[in-house]
């Protein structure tokens, strides 16, 4: 794989910079495309964002966005004749103009001369007139905000609020003084240095909801909406049960505050939509951790069983498998004449072990691997071939393992009494293969490995793994020769190999 990057062979520009992959190079730019751009990664160059089309834009409700190369701007919406635009509502809404005002044709609210209508003031008065209203002054003096009594002639208070001569907004209260009028706001408004009535922002005075709801100011008031999870009672928010709902979660659910877990029994997971469980394949999901059972393992909803071949014994539920001894327990059967038993992985064989004619057959030792056919007499009539030529010592060695053994490994050893006065020659030869199964194939010599540690001593090792099943007959010899009398004699041993399939755990 070239490194085009490291060997200068890439096409990037000095405001890119080179990445290796496999097979090729990307450019990647180096400097960002700076605010209101976007990189696009098949070419990396940059490419205007358009902030109107994506709703990214900060624009006042009701304003137009328009888009422009980097940025965007927004517009002011043109209004009718009597209508004004209101950045509250974001439409043009009609214009309400104060009491003693009206609207022109530039959309401001301009004063009324009330004092060019008939009949404003009473006879007795001058009509003046002030911005957004007037005022009648009478011909006699009175104290400000007090006119004559026509019957009585005497000053007597004006009620300006009565008579819709004050200069309150439309959203402020009238309140008649001695000589005057007051304008209040209602509830929830002020009055501000300009002496209109603004609303009063409860929610910036800090912990006015409880602390699981959100302060929202409403005109002249404010409310608290609770958050997700929880509903308003009285004051308060108090969390909602949704475990009520039964079927809200498939197995189990677990109420928590502003919301619910779902949760699945033993043996089950909780799937990507939160409320669902599916079965846990415990065979599969714990197989990268080594070997869930020892044997095989089976599925079942919510949990797994483990099950050994036959011929095992399952130990600590199935976690391992142990072969059953059938030999040492007497559960076997072997009917031949001369057979033996001999406890292989997961069964067990009845080799049969016929002695030759002047030899005698041995107990079964210990580890019950093993029969020697014991010479009778080392005697010899002259001219009795078979005599002279049969071996001084003839053995059955049994033994089982599984196809994954370990390469390399020692199989059996032999060895004769270790004199200077004696020589030995070492033979090993396959007397026999029999695969059990089709498709299994048979071993030969190459397999095997003849190590002669000292004159007197030969080991037999496995090169390679045997497939199995398969039975294989192995015969090592052995040639002893008297360097005093030049009496040579053999010993003979006869290896049985009882290849099974894989290892049980």
């Amino acid at each position: 794989n070239t490194d085009e990057c490291a060997a200068d062979l890439d096409t990037c520009t000095e405001r890119q910079r080179c990445e290796n992959t496999v097979g090729s190079f990307v450019c990647r730019r180096i400097l960002g495309c700076g605010t209101g751009y976007s990189m696009v990664e098949e070419t990396q160059t940059c490419r205007d964002i358009d902030e109107c089309a994506l709703g990214t834009h900060n624009c006042p409700n009701g304003y137009e966005c328009l888009n422009i190369e980097g940025s965007f701007r927004c517009r002011q919406p043109a209004c009718q004749r009597g209508t004004r635009f209101s950045g509250a509502t974001g439409r043009c809404e009609p214009i309400n103009c104060p009491r003693g005002r009206e609207a022109d044709s530039l959309g401001m609210c301009v004063d009324i001369d009330e004092c060019k209508q008939s009949g404003v003031c009473l006879s007795t008065e001058r009509c003046i007139n002030t911005y957004g209203s007037y005022r009648c002054i009478r011909d006699t003096s009175c104290p400000v905000g007090h006119q004559v009594n026509p019957l009585t002639k005497a000053c007597e208070d004006i009620d300006e609020c009565t008579r819709g001569v004050h200069t309150c907004e439309s959203d402020q209260e009238c309140v008649n003084t001695a000589g005057s009028f007051g304008c209040t706001c209602g509830a929830g408004y002020r009055r501000d240095s300009q002496g209109n009535c603004e609303d009063i922002n409860e929610c910036s005075y800090g912990n006015i909801c409880p602390y699981n709801g959100v302060c929202e100011n409403t005109p002249g008031s404010y409310k608290c909406n609770c958050n997700a999870g929880t509903e308003q009672k009285g004051s308060s928010c108090v969390d909602i049960d949704e475990c009520k709902d039964r079927n809200r979660c498939e197995h189990s659910c677990v109420n928590v505050v502003g919301s619910y877990e779902c949760t699945c029994r033993p043996g089950y997971k909780l799937n990507p939509d939160k409320r669902t469980c599916s079965d846990i394949d415990e065979c599969q999901s714990y197989s990268l951790r080594g070997r869930v059972c020892g044997g095989a393992c089976i599925n079942t909803p919510g949990s797994y069983m483990c099950t050994c071949p036959n011929g095992w014994r399952t130990l600590g539920g199935g976690r391992s498998c142990q072969d059953i001894d059938e030999c040492a327990e007497g559960t076997y059967r072997c009917t031949a004449p001369e057979s033996i038993c001999f406890n292989t992985r997961g069964s067990y064989k009845c080799p049969q072990v016929t002695c030759p004619p002047g030899f005698v057959r041995t107990p079964m030792g210990s580890r019950r691997n093993s029969v020697r056919c014991k010479r009778t007499s080392f005697t010899c009539q002259r001219g009795d071939v078979e005599c002279l030529t049969a071996p001084i010592s003839l053995s059955y060695n049994f033994l089982s393992f599984p196809s994954n053994i370990k390469i390399p490994t020692d199989l059996f050893a032999m060895s004769g009494p270790l004199t200077s006065q004696k020589q030995f020659a070492w033979d090993l030869k396959v007397i026999d293969a029999r695969p059990l199964k089709s498709g299994v194939m048979a071993v030969n010599r190459g397999y095997f490995d003849l190590k002669v540690e000292n004159s007197a001593q030969a080991v037999v090792s496995l090169n390679y793994r045997i497939q199995g099943p398969q039975d294989v007959e192995l015969e090592l010899t052995m040639q002893i020769t008297d360097l005093r009398s030049r009496y040579t004699g053999t010993a003979v041993s006869k290896i049985f190999l009882y290849v099974t399939g894989d290892s049980v755990v």
